[in-house]
């Protein structure tokens, strides 16, 4: 486990560590959100127009595309808050673990 996760953390750590979590967790279900989207808008298009290369217009798919740059850029960004916390320092009169002697 990371030390930044640790029992008795400030409220500030743990929003960053939670805000890290869910915007990674919930980067599937953005991506099938769109995915659902994308499917539904160009299911009902006229198939014939489509084969005769009739265009399409992508005014729907620009909104979606930026769903997916925001959804990112908040991944990034509670990465580098996340990274920001600092690790707590070891101390040295402590035996290290089975595991971390393993190492």
């Amino acid at each position: 486990q990371n030390g930044r996760f640790r029992k008795g953390m400030p409220a500030g750590d743990t929003l960053r560590n939670w805000m890290c979590m869910l915007s990674i967790f919930s980067f599937p279900l953005t991506c099938g959100f769109i995915g659902q989207h994308k499917r539904q808008t160009t299911l009902f298009l006229d198939e014939l127009e489509l084969l005769s290369g009739g265009e399409v217009n992508p005014s729907h798919w620009d909104r979606y595309f930026l769903l997916l740059q925001v959804h990112l850029a908040w991944i990034v960004i509670s990465f580098i808050f996340w990274h920001r916390i600092d690790a707590p320092v070891k101390d040295p009169s402590k035996r290290p673990s089975r595991a971390e002697s393993r190492k």
